[in-house]
């Protein structure tokens, strides 16, 4: 095992949904690591591990936060005061008013992570992790080659 969990309270924990328990590990490219979905995770015991998303790289600085080690750090976010489109008034709600991430440079990418702890879940873990997830894509790629599904066409998105 990569990365060892350790357990954590079951706090809205969903059963029956693809992440419905608190060992869940969700990895996901730059357009997943939002404030409400980290919000969403971190509130049923999963962490996840992201690239960073591309505007917030520009704004990333390593000397604010908690540092943890070279380029790499905690640092808390807070909620938007305005709220998106795509997200309901009871989920806004539900969404803490700040958020602790951990956000560290590794193979000249910079990684979000909910993992807190840099003993439990160290750069180079979290970063091989994360890497992991390239080949699943490779994977799906293959089976909807195999399956002669490369190519999906739908009269509506």
């Amino acid at each position: 095992m990569l990365l060892e969990k350790r357990p954590r309270p079951s706090a809205g924990v969903v059963p029956g949904t693809i992440l419905d328990k608190t060992d869940d590990i969700l990895l996901g490219d730059a357009c997943y690591p939002t404030y409400f979905l980290l919000c969403k995770l971190v509130q049923r015991g999963i962490d996840g591990v992201f690239e960073q998303y591309g505007a917030r790289k520009r704004s990333t600085d390593f000397k604010t936060g908690k540092k943890l080690g070279a380029r790499d750090h905690l640092v808390l976010l807070k909620k938007s005061k305005t709220r998106p489109d795509w997200i309901t008034p009871e989920e806004d709600a539900q969404a803490s008013a700040t958020l602790k991430v951990r956000e560290f440079a590794a193979a000249g990418k910079i990684t979000v992570t909910t993992f807190l702890d840099a003993k439990v879940a160290p750069k180079k873990k979290s970063r091989v992790l994360y890497l992991r997830r390239w080949n699943v894509e490779l994977d799906l790629r293959n089976i909807k080659t195999t399956l002669g599904m490369a190519r999906l066409r739908c009269k509506t998105p």
